[in-house]
């Protein structure tokens, strides 16, 4: 850990979830305290799959983070202010645009899933991969899935968030108390919530999630249920997994 250096925020306008600067950090930081509780920095680099506006980085820097970040996202205006902006003022942190085309946020992209891959040689203490999984089809989520188990080892930490379904999602849901009910299906493990825009709000079936995960050697460290199902004291939206390797 270095001199806590925090570069300026971004402008409001590109803070298209959390609007406010302030919600922005204190967001950030309670996502960083619940990833140390599972992870450990060793001086290995920390990946943000889906870095946004930097939401993760800040909380990093505010934290003291001296060592390799690489913060990669599809959305280019985000990706060239931080850049400009962030980087200036902390050279260990770099951003890079991955013009990958998805259908919600970059659908002129001109690369497919099969162009992503890991901008790092070396395996990451810790992968950052928030609110990604919720907005992608099966097909990406795999594809992410194989290469981010291809570099990580048994140290590496996975940060991910989903909408799961399993039954008590589904019995919360029937019972009205889902904020986004996932009633339209796209095949037997994958539902959607808005039938206009299938990737505002994806769900994978639990099961075939684990399984999948299993195939590439990945395994749940603990799972946390989120609120979107109705889950009453859940500590966040979304369904949080933390995935190690064997």
């Amino acid at each position: 850990m270095s001199h806590k250096v925090v570069p300026p925020y971004p402008p409001e306008p590109l803070l298209f979830m959390e609007r406010k600067p302030e919600i922005m950090v204190a967001n950030g930081d309670k996502l960083l305290k619940r990833a140390l509780k599972v992870a450990e920095f060793r001086g290995r680099p920390v990946l943000d799959i889906g870095c946004g506006y930097g939401r993760m980085a800040y909380a990093l820097a505010k934290h003291g983070f001296a060592d390799t970040y690489i913060g990669v996202d599809i959305l280019k205006r985000h990706i060239d202010w931080l850049t400009e902006n962030f980087t200036a003022k902390l050279p260990n942190y770099n951003f890079a645009h991955l013009d990958i085309k998805n259908d919600r946020y970059n659908k002129n992209g001109v690369l497919g899933a099969n162009d992503f891959s890991i901008p790092v040689s070396e395996a990451p203490d810790l992968i950052f991969l928030l609110s990604v999984f919720t907005h992608m089809y099966e097909r990406e989520l795999c594809i992410y899935l194989d290469r981010i188990a291809e570099r990580m080892d048994t140290k590496s930490i996975l940060y991910s968030t989903f909408f799961l379904s399993n039954p008590e999602m589904r019995r919360l849901e029937s019972a009205g108390r889902s904020g986004y009910p996932m009633k339209h299906q796209l095949n037997d493990h994958c539902w959607y919530f808005n039938p206009e825009d299938p990737l505002h709000a994806i769900a994978y079936d639990e099961t075939w999630l684990r399984a999948e995960m299993l195939k590439r050697d990945l395994y749940p460290i603990a799972t946390f249920y989120g609120s979107i199902a109705g889950r009453p004291g859940a500590v966040s939206e979304q369904d949080t997994i933390f995935i190690g390797k064997l």
